[in-house]
């Protein structure tokens, strides 16, 4: 902990950093109040004492702290916006009890840092500056949610609804001097269901399920019980998909067919029936010759 020797009245030989002080979640906040930017410091220090807070020789602020220590002691006549140091003293049991804490540089935030986003994408929590306020935004540059950062610098912020449709986010940390950290960039999943792959009719063959659906979907074909797999493929760039049958379906079989996206969620089920090779193809110059015959 730093010297406070020598600030304001202060006796050098009566300061005590005393581990057992009970200075704690000290802050420097500066933010607006009924509209009006205020600047003030509060944490935890004895019950019921006299609390003074200094910048070098300069007495800033005052404040009785309450039954449980705590206080919120408002800064007046000038502004400490770029980390300067104040100390925090007050008397008791024959000596004076100092902390020294850092207001946050406002003019500089920094970007955050131990980023973890919630399981279900409901929000993000993280590390900051003590005194800012960390903003998500989306791409078009709207509020997704804020939090200030506490007095440990952890931030836990909800977003105002669940990013599950793939959105690119931006986390900055504000301050208010609308100033803005560089970005963490985030892309939420797309945990939204995929729209049902097109499937065109079975070749004659029978082997092939074909079609078209999102690029780079996984497109499933199953067996009449709806269960079975019978092949598996990827969704090309160009979004065309072409399944492979281990062996031929040619007797109206009903196939079923969907598409997975990249988070696991599946689409619903397009049914194709294979072509009934034991059926006269009508269209064919002789009638009686089956339509898939080999």
């Amino acid at each position: 902990m730093k010297s406070c020797s020598g600030i304001g009245d202060i006796s050098p030989a009566r300061v005590m950093f005393d581990r057992d002080a009970p200075y704690r979640d000290v802050m420097v906040t500066y933010a607006l109040e009924s509209g009006e930017a205020k600047e003030y410091v509060t944490g935890y220090a004895a019950p019921l004492v006299g609390l003074k807070i200094y910048f070098g020789n300069e007495l800033v602020a005052s404040q009785i702290t309450d039954e449980n220590g705590y206080f919120k002691a408002y800064i007046s006549g000038r502004d400490f916006i770029r980390a300067e140091q104040l100390s925090l003293h007050y008397t008791s049991n024959g000596g004076d009890h100092c902390f020294v804490t850092e207001a946050p540089d406002f003019e500089h935030p920094h970007i955050v840092t131990d980023l973890t986003v919630k399981n279900d994408w409901s929000g993000v929590s993280g590390h900051g500056v003590s005194g800012m306020v960390v903003e998500v935004r989306n791409k078009r540059g709207a509020l997704v949610g804020s939090a200030a950062v506490d007095a440990h610098g952890y931030f836990d912020l909800i977003f105002n609804e669940q990013q599950i449709s793939g959105q690119k986010l931006k986390v900055v940390e504000h301050s208010i001097l609308d100033k803005h950290s560089d970005s963490f960039d985030l892309q939420a999943p797309d945990l939204t269901v995929p729209p049902p792959p097109v499937v065109d009719p079975m070749d004659d063959m029978g082997l092939h399920i074909t079609g078209s659906g999102r690029a780079g979907h996984i497109i499933t074909v199953f067996d009449e019980d709806g269960m079975t797999v019978l092949s598996t493929a990827t969704i090309r760039d160009n979004g065309s998909y072409d399944a492979t049958l281990s062996w031929a379906r040619n007797h109206g079989e009903a196939l079923h067919v969907k598409q997975m996206s990249d988070y696991g969620v599946d689409s619903m089920v397009v049914t194709v029936h294979a072509r009934d090779c034991s059926v006269p193809d009508t269209s064919a110059a002789d009638p009686l010759i089956a339509a898939c015959s080999l």
